[in-house]
Formats: C-alpha cells, sequence, structure tokens
C-alpha cells in the first residue's frame, strides 16, 4: 500500500491518501465477487490518483467482463490538497481521478490495472494506481 500526503479532509481525500499501484513491468489484479442476490447489471467506479511528481504518468484499466479497457493519464498535482474528483471520458487516453465501467454483468468480476508509460526521468517508473473500487447496483442508478 502507498499514500498521498493529502491534508486530511472529507472522505473523498481520506480515501485517495491511500492506493494500491502496480509498478513497472507488474500488473495490479483485483477480483471482487458479488452477492448472488445482485442478479443483472451494474456500474464498477475505479478511483485512480496515485502520488505523482512534476511527469505524466498512462496507465490502463480493464474488466475481464468488459470489451473496451480505460487509458487515463494524470499529470503532476499537489502533494498536500486534493483537487476532487473528475471523470475520464471512455473514449481514448483522457485525465481524471476516477474511471466507470458500466452494464457489467457477472460475478466474480477480475480488475486489472496496467502501467503504460511515464516521463520521469533518468529511468521512468511505471505505475497504475488504484485508490478505491465502487459498486453501484442496479446499473445507471
Amino acid at each position: 500500500m502507498y499514500t498521498v500526503p493529502f491534508t486530511d479532509g472529507s472522505g473523498d481525500a481520506n480515501m485517495m491518501n491511500g492506493f494500491l499501484q502496480a509498478k513497472d513491468t507488474d500488473l495490479l489484479t483485483v477480483v471482487v465477487t458479488l452477492p448472488s442476490s445482485m442478479s443483472g447489471a451494474y456500474d464498477v467506479y475505479v478511483y485512480c490518483y496515485g502520488n505523482i511528481d512534476a511527469t505524466t504518468r498512462t496507465y490502463q484499466y480493464k474488466i475481464d467482463k468488459v470489451a473496451t479497457p480505460h487509458t487515463v493519464s494524470q499529470t503532476g498535482h499537489s502533494l498536500t490538497t486534493f483537487p476532487g474528483h473528475s471523470l475520464a471520458p471512455a473514449s481514448g487516453t483522457s485525465s481524471g481521478t476516477y474511471i466507470v465501467f458500466q452494464n457489467v454483468t457477472g460475478s466474480p468480476f477480475t480488475l486489472t490495472a496496467t502501467p503504460l508509460s511515464s516521463t520521469a526521468t533518468p529511468a521512468p517508473i511505471l505505475r497504475a494506481p488504484v485508490n478505491g473500487i465502487q459498486i453501484v447496483y442496479p446499473a445507471g442508478s
């Protein structure tokens, strides 16, 4: 587990202070099993905002039950103040602090976080953070 030194504040800032991460060539895999009473589609929110210095890092997130992965690119941020949540749109590479996989069905599902690139020098440190996962059921609610 890794941390970001955001000032304690709202529940959002507290959640974003800690994260798991894939690093360099290692992937982060999280398996989530849902109760059998949750039949039908649900949405999966993945919160991703790691400790980024003045570099730009790009990550990919994939759920095994969804065909299209999400790619997120983030550039350095304040080390003390969480800026609030912003949605990283599903198309292309985009910035934001969370992504949404819509209309996921079946249980369990596997989330995989993959580091893609970094502008850090001399040697790029590749990372892909996961701060939290939220299941919204039924989908779209």
